[in-house]
């Protein structure tokens, strides 16, 4: 391995291929090796645990979770990027990048082929900005046999991840993240560190999922209830469920929230996660007689 880290090379080692960033894409690239490896250590592994990462690029974070992982499972969608990140990785067999779109890929089927002899996976990626908040709810949402995420992703999205209950930021993606994980603060990352330098701050939130809320029957259906109630912030709770939710009358709508003790004339960012748990029950029974 080169006395220097990929993340401190990225620079020439883009200009040496000819390579262009690929804006559509979000390709910004970590230049700080401390945050690549505070990254990984975050993920507290253990030996005989894996990694996955989303969005490797040219391998520098992944350069940096061999080191720490018994193997790292790397899927990059772009195939250029994808097939010199395998050259300047290969001297490291414990990497594995495949090529492919978090979105596309059945991730059931991913773990199946990769992870199967696991003793625990971890998700380790700095997100586009672009499809952050669909990978999240699509990890969470999966089943898979996550240990802990550590993310990488705008600023902005992480304080809404992390938000409560009456904060401005506190909305359907928070509490859609809250049922599934833990969610703890990590570090901030200034923009300076990436190449190109993007318009906004990151930050590194560290997701630990729970069974805390786990039973809903219907999950997909709670989360139109939810975004249901968020789809009209500034209306009362009442009338923006009464406008937005399509399988419930008026009635119905008044009296699961009479029954789940919510007053219909809070705003939805009122609500804790409970709070929205207790009304779908309540709906649901009345929906369903």
């Amino acid at each position: 391995m080169p006395d220097k880290p990929l993340c401190l090379r990225t620079g020439r080692i883009l200009s040496e291929h000819g390579l262009a960033l690929k804006k559509q894409l979000g390709q910004n690239f970590m230049l700080d090796h401390t945050v690549l490896i505070r990254m990984a250590k975050a993920a507290n592994l253990l030996p005989g645990e894996m990694v996955f990462e989303i969005g490797s690029g040219l391998g520098a974070l992944t350069e940096v979770l061999a080191t720490y992982a018994t193997q790292v499972v790397a899927l990059e969608c772009d195939p250029v990027m994808a097939q010199l990140s395998k050259k300047l990785l290969t001297a490291q067999t414990n990497i594995k990048i495949v090529e492919g779109d978090i979105l596309h890929t059945e991730l059931a089927e991913l773990f199946k082929q990769y992870f199967s002899a696991a003793k625990a996976v971890s998700i380790v990626a700095n997100l586009p900005y672009y499809i952050t908040s669909p990978i999240i709810c699509k990890l969470l949402g999966s089943s898979l046999p996550i240990k802990k995420l550590v993310l990488m992703m705008q600023r902005e999205v992480a304080e809404r991840l992390l938000a409560k209950p009456g904060n401005k930021t506190y909305g359907y993606l928070t509490v859609r993240v809250q049922y599934y994980a833990e969610v703890k603060w990590l570090m901030k990352v200034p923009r300076q560190v990436f190449l190109p330098v993007p318009n906004v701050d990151s930050a590194v939130v560290v997701l630990t999922p729970h069974q805390k809320f786990k039973g809903i029957a219907n999950e997909e259906k709670l989360w139109t209830l939810i975004q249901a109630a968020f789809a009209n912030r500034r209306k009362k709770l009442f009338n923006s469920l009464l406008g937005n939710l399509g399988w419930c009358t008026k009635e119905q709508l008044k009296e699961a929230l009479e029954r789940a003790g919510i007053n219909g004339n809070q705003r939805a960012e009122e609500l804790a996660i409970e709070d929205f748990l207790i009304l779908y029950q309540q709906l649901n029974k009345k929906h369903e007689n």
